[in-house]
């Protein structure tokens, strides 16, 4: 082999590495746009109307409309709650959850079931729905 082919084999490597480099250098994983909340990176896709996320924990702290959440794995966060929020409680032995949208009737502590939606780039608290209480058990004859 001549040096001559040698020298153009591995000049057109050198160039396909470095292209391929630079191109790759400028994309996302997704190629979708990236929305960055608090800690939390999403990307928002503008095929869908809405984006929506759920977990089960408890609210440790409320703030104003901010809530500081813990899921069951002990991970924590803090939300805005939507101006269009849901409150779902169960009262005494009702057997069916009121709704409400006054912040006051949060509670701290307890299980709750939370889901959040993406708007305006951020998700925010739409619901906050607590457990039923257990079912008392039967009584023995």
């Amino acid at each position: 082999m001549s040096s001559k082919y040698l020298v153009t084999v591995i000049l057109v490597v050198v160039a396909a590495v470095a292209g391929f480099l630079f191109g790759s250098a400028g994309s996302t994983k997704t190629g979708l746009p990236q929305i960055t909340t608090g800690n939390q990176s999403v990307a928002k896709n503008p095929i869908f109307k809405s984006q929506t996320a759920t977990f089960q924990g408890i609210i440790t702290k409320v703030d104003g409309s901010e809530l500081s959440v813990k899921d069951d794995s002990g991970n924590t966060d803090t939300f805005s709650v939507s101006s269009k929020a849901v409150i779902y409680k169960f009262t005494g032995s009702s057997s069916q959850a009121s709704a409400s949208s006054d912040l006051k009737s949060i509670d701290t502590d307890k299980q709750a079931l939370v889901m959040l939606e993406l708007i305006d780039g951020k998700y925010q608290i739409v619901s906050v729905s607590y457990l039923p209480p257990p079912p008392k058990p039967a009584a023995k004859p």
